[in-house]
């Protein structure tokens, strides 16, 4: 995919209007296949804090909708989105827009293709197997039918989250005073 059609997919014109919460839906959920370069070519022209709020949204959205008592796929989901949303914060460096749009890559291959979600019929007692995205679609929709299901994430648990160094103001929300410069004003000297 050239940079010209990713901005087509994503229906903007240039990468400043990529500002929308629909936008980064459109950016993970497409089968079409993104690259790298057009990755970071968009990361660069993009406001680096509205794109970490965007991704920190989406990453809340997702986590609404994980079937109670499954904890530990749960975290393994906010890891991965608290991750991005941090890295997305200081995409000023261009190592840091290669480490998001890599990191990104990965997490939207398991997302969308490389993940075995177990997928139980309460009704009737079918089992499917399919992608993390499809049993968190089938649960969004259990609100709004009749239709029951008991999911296994087990076998989707299995994702490599990098290590990254990022600042502390990365995982606090902007307007969050807890760690303002005046606070370690008044602390006493040890």
């Amino acid at each position: 995919m050239k940079y010209e059609e990713l901005l087509e997919l994503l229906d903007i014109e240039d990468a400043s209007e990529f500002t929308y919460f629909e936008n980064f839906a459109d950016l993970v959920e497409t089968e079409e296949e993104i690259f790298e370069e057009e990755l970071e070519t968009l990361l660069e022209e993009v406001d680096s804090t509205a794109f970490s709020e965007l991704v920190h949204n989406y990453f809340e959205d997702l986590l609404n909708i994980v079937p109670d008592d499954h904890t530990e796929f749960y975290t393994l989901l906010s890891n991965i989105g608290t991750a991005l949303a941090g890295i997305a914060v200081t995409m000023q460096e261009e190592e840091t827009t290669d480490s998001w749009a890599e990191e990104f890559l990965k997490f939207k291959s398991w997302y969308l293709n490389d993940s075995e979600v177990y997928v139980t019929n309460s009704a009737d007692g079918t089992e499917e197997t399919v992608t993390i995205s499809e049993a968190l679609i089938r649960s969004r929709l259990e609100h709004l039918s009749d239709d029951k299901y008991e999911y296994d994430f087990s076998e989707a648990l299995d994702y490599e989250l990098d290590e990254y160094v990022m600042p502390i103001s990365a995982l606090l929300d902007e307007e969050d005073d807890f760690l303002d410069e005046d606070s370690f004003d008044d602390r006493d000297d040890y």
